[in-house]
């Protein structure tokens, strides 16, 4: 790759793979920012001296991964729904920066390009009824840190995502002798 016509001056790269759009989210990955970096800020700077060109500027691909599922706790008791769209974002756990984000489709979601370290995962369904969500925890200081090593994947399993905050009330009818029968009720 050449980026030609840059006047003399410092740099900063950023590997991206993809762009496009899953159910409508636009997507793009951002994979690493040069010198092994994960945001611009600590991008290493790479020197231009125009007309020259900067040679060796190499990037090493990350491929840990990270995946999962997530599934919506809906009102009534021990009911899973599916979540057809949606995004989770990747933080560094130590510094909170957002690392990656992808599309949750189909209850799915796979991160494919992080450097090894420990992560924290924030939810997104978009809207009400369910707020956003970090996983393992009601903010990002409780949310749970979870390891990744490249090149192997880390599977998390499945996620449960309440509806929000609202309370339920759960009913048995039951005859006299105890037993669960057939019927209905109201609440006002």
């Amino acid at each position: 790759y050449l980026a030609n016509k840059l006047s003399s001056g410092q740099y900063r790269a950023e590997l991206k793979k993809g762009s496009y759009s899953e159910a409508g989210f636009p997507y793009t990955a951002s994979i690493m920012w040069y010198g092994n970096k994960t945001d611009i800020a600590s991008a290493t700077p790479i020197p231009v001296t125009a007309p020259q060109t900067t040679s060796g500027i190499d990037f090493t691909l990350y491929d840990g991964k990270l995946s999962g599922t997530v599934k919506l706790l809906s009102g009534c008791p021990g009911e899973l729904l599916s979540v057809s769209y949606g995004s989770v974002c990747a933080y560094n756990a130590e510094t909170l920066k957002q690392v990656s984000c992808t599309s949750i489709l189909d209850s799915t979601y796979r991160f494919n390009y992080l450097p090894t370290g420990n992560y924290k995962l924030r939810f997104d369904l978009g809207s009400p009824p369910a707020p956003a969500h970090w996983y393992g925890g009601s903010h990002s200081g409780s949310a749970t840190s979870i390891g990744v090593s490249s090149p192997n994947e880390t599977s998390i399993g499945s996620t449960i995502i309440s509806e929000g905050t609202s309370g339920a009330i759960a009913v048995t009818i039951k005859d006299e002798a105890g037993t669960p029968i057939e019927g209905t009720f109201e609440v006002y």
